[in-house]
């Protein structure tokens, strides 16, 4: 299973990976070496699946850092 899957009822396991954590946590550990830019350009296509995910984690990883959105 991909993602949390919503509308799915009963007791299932499911294990999937969360893209907006991921990004956010990799760019935060690359904390001291993003510093020297002033700006981050992230380039994803609109209608992939995972592509919000990676959107909304890297803004907030931006705008957390005060990097221009």
């Amino acid at each position: 299973m991909d993602l949390n899957q919503q509308g799915i009822t009963g007791n299932y396991s499911c294990v999937y990976q969360d893209y907006g954590h991921d990004i956010y946590t990799s760019l935060h550990k690359l904390k001291k070496e993003l510093s020297k830019y002033k700006r981050l350009i992230l380039v994803a296509h609109q209608e992939a699946i995972h592509a919000k995910l990676v959107i909304e984690g890297f803004l907030h990883y931006c705008t957390e850092m005060k990097f221009p959105t």
